[in-house]
């Protein structure tokens, strides 16, 4: 039995691995660390031989094994780790535990469950790693409350601690009368408080705060789009003034050829101040809105050493105005960090292109990398420390292009990322 428990842990360890890597989204230190883990079953399986030094030394194996998984990834918290475990271990349990009503109770049959059952499991736990539900449920762990996941984890020890208890038949037997029906109620009742309402108390209470996510970012974009309206009214009378100089000039010439020169002097002044005002106004694609967001985000860019160079046009009344914030603007803030990040001397240039045919918009925002970003499943694994908010960027940036019956797609080589966006304009 020692080396079942032995196999027991390495299943253990390769879902903890996967789920912190695929689905939580830590990034590991270096390749050589993953051997850290691997190299601790080597005494583990020397001490096996020895039955009262291996049932000694386990615990201190299982802590050895979640310190291995704190020293391979990258800020991962080792309650992460823990709970990790827990989840997988209560879970696996409380099935167990309820399989084994069904079968001849015995020390032999309990083990041969485990061990099926906790291969199969283990499977399940790598697929759905490398699956799209793997957002899904990062984005519920990110999204749902510490206090409500605290109260998750309790409500599951507290069910594998029933299971283990309310399941063992040797210890009841004598006094309970063990009917079908009473153990398919009892073990589906303990699946449902245990396992099913956690998941489905998480999953309302995350929806429910992307709902007051959601109107948050949007009010935020409306207030950013009246913003940008009123900047872009600005710039169109700066434009309309430089377009009406040249009837302004014959004035001027009036106003010297009659000696009038206090008025001429006026309006060169008025004229000048204007002027300067439009020196900042770099960006002319035919939507008002967007050369006034460009402005401000080439402004931010700058700051960083970066600069924005736009190339083409985009539609004046085709687009509504927050949406334009929301697809314009976030396309470039993931850009303007991405450069923040790049520490060697290369160009910070972001590329903006944007081409307009057939009643379609082709949008194009391109940026230098300091590494190759991971994307799996038209999904960004993040980089950022704060988890809570990651991703809504994006999620209401392929909220607002599905308005338009449109597609984001992205791509990443080791010093270039590029994001993709058709929209359809009819």
């Amino acid at each position: 039995m020692r080396y079942f428990y032995i196999y027991e842990t390495l299943l253990y360890c390769l879902s903890i691995f996967f789920i912190s890597k695929n689905i939580l989204g830590y990034r590991i230190r270096h390749k050589i660390y993953v051997y850290l883990p691997l190299l601790l079953f080597i005494p583990m399986i020397l001490t096996a031989t020895d039955k009262s030094i291996f049932y000694l030394t386990f615990p201190i194996y299982i802590l050895a094994f979640l310190l291995a998984f704190k020293v391979l990834f990258e800020k991962i918290m080792i309650r992460s780790i823990i709970s990790t475990y827990l989840v997988i271990f209560s879970i696996n349990l409380i099935f167990i535990s309820i399989i084994n009503l069904f079968v001849k109770s015995n020390l032999l049959n309990f083990y041969l469950v485990d061990f099926i059952f906790n291969t199969i499991t283990t499977i399940i736990y790598i697929a759905i790693s490398f699956s799209n539900i793997r957002y899904e449920i990062k984005r519920m762990v990110d999204w749902t409350p510490k206090m409500i996941k605290r109260l998750c984890m309790v409500t599951l020890i507290v069910g594998m601690l029933l299971a283990t208890v309310l399941f063992d038949s040797s210890a009841f037997e004598h006094f309970i009368k063990w009917t079908v029906f009473a153990r398919v109620s009892l073990g589906l009742t303990l699946i449902t408080i245990c396992v099913i309402i956690p998941v489905m108390v998480t999953t309302s209470i995350s929806n429910n705060h992307l709902k007051f996510l959601t109107i948050k970012f949007t009010e935020q974009m409306k207030n950013q789009a009246r913003h940008y309206k009123a900047l872009a009214e600005s710039n169109y009378k700066i434009r309309k003034f430089k377009h009406d100089f040249k009837n302004l000039s014959f004035a001027l010439k009036k106003y010297l050829a009659e000696g009038r020169c206090e008025e001429a002097i006026k309006i060169l002044e008025e004229y000048n101040k204007n002027m300067a005002s439009s020196e900042n106004i770099r960006f002319d694609t035919g939507n008002g809105i967007a050369d006034a967001l460009l402005e401000d985000k080439a402004m931010l860019a700058e700051s960083f050493g970066g600069n924005i160079v736009f190339k083409g046009a985009l539609p004046i009344d085709k687009i509504e105005p927050t949406d334009i914030c929301i697809i314009l603007g976030n396309s470039l803030d993931n850009a303007i960090e991405a450069i923040e990040k790049i520490t060697d001397n290369r160009e910070k240039i972001i590329s903006v292109s944007s081409d307009i045919g057939n009643g379609y918009m082709f949008l194009k925002i391109e940026n230098p990398v300091n590494e190759k970003v991971d994307i799996s499943g038209n999904h960004i694994t993040t980089t950022k420390e704060d988890k809570s908010l990651h991703g809504f960027g994006i999620f209401s940036l392929k909220e607002a292009i599905k308005k338009y019956n449109g597609k984001l797609s992205f791509a990443s080589t080791n010093d270039k990322f590029t994001a993709s966006i058709d929209l359809s304009l009819q």
